[in-house]
Order: structure tokens, then sequence, then C-alpha cells
């Protein structure tokens, strides 16, 4: 179980996603003039943890509230849960993505989510539209009593909603 922490640089988001994702973030400078931002996504905060050598490189789940501004006229709410897990150190082949797309689908099942519809999958393209859109960067049939259910995998997304 890895636990990413909360509060993060903010120019590592937007570094990886660009500065469309700004609107979104929910960002504060500091009396250094450091830009800080909450989390919008647990990926993010992992993946840096591995990278320093915080974690080892292995397979990890977690799971806690995100951030992320809701578009201008929306009441959508800016706390999130994300449940999901990063596998790092494998090769990425279509037979580990079919294994995280199948632990996300009964990870899913077995919180509640019923009614499975289409399910979306992308790579780094889909997280960085996750980040940048209310509902993801597509819509399935999942039932929840969540705003959003979002499972990210390494080179997997799974974008899971009501």
């Amino acid at each position: 179980r890895a636990e990413p922490q909360t509060l993060m640089p903010a120019e590592v988001i937007l570094e990886l996603s660009g500065e469309i994702v700004r609107s979104r973030l929910c960002t504060f400078t500091d009396a250094s003039g450091k830009e800080h931002c909450l989390r919008p996504d647990l990926t993010t905060p992992i993946a840096q943890m591995v990278a320093s050598d915080e974690l080892p490189v292995a397979r990890y789940h977690g799971s806690g509230p995100v951030y992320r501004l809701p578009p201008r006229g929306s009441n959508d709410p800016v706390e999130h849960l994300q449940i999901g897990f990063e596998w790092f150190g494998n090769g990425g082949s279509p037979a580990e993505d079919a294994e995280a797309l199948s632990v996300a689908l009964e990870a899913a099942q077995a919180g509640g989510a019923t009614g499975a519809g289409a399910c979306g999958l992308g790579g780094a393209g889909a997280i960085d539209k996750g980040l940048a859109s209310t509902t993801g960067a597509t819509g399935s049939g999942f039932s929840t009593g969540l705003e959003n259910l979002l499972f990210f995998v390494s080179t997997t997304t799974v974008l899971l909603r009501p």
C-alpha cells in the first residue's frame, strides 16, 4: 500500500500535463514564492515516491481523496475519492494491461459498482483528460455513490463514473 502526500509542488503536475490543467488545480503560493497544490490524483505522487527511491519498484495500491476544482458554473465537488493501483517495473505488455483491467473491474464490482457499460482505456493522455475534465476521458454505465471512481494503472487508465 502506498500512502502519498496530499500536498505537492504544482510544477510537477504542470510539467507533466501542461498549463491546461491549472484551472482545475487547488493551488497556493508559500511565503518563499513556491507554488504548491493539493494532489489531483494518486498516480503522480506515488510515481514520485518510486522515482526518488522512497518506495522500491513494485506494485502498489492506494486510496484517498484527490482534489480538482470544478469547471466554472458547475456544482461538482472539489474532493473526490480515488481508488487505484500502480504497477512499476513491468514491461507494460498487452497481457499486463488485460490483468490490470481485470483487477480494476473486480475491484469496482467488489466496491458495489453495478450495471457495467462502456469502459475507457488510455495512457498518459487519458490521465491528462481526466484532470482537465470533470467527467474524465470517457464514461461508463457503472453505478456508484461516488462522483468519480478512478483507477489509474502505470500504463492503463480505467475511468468509471455513474
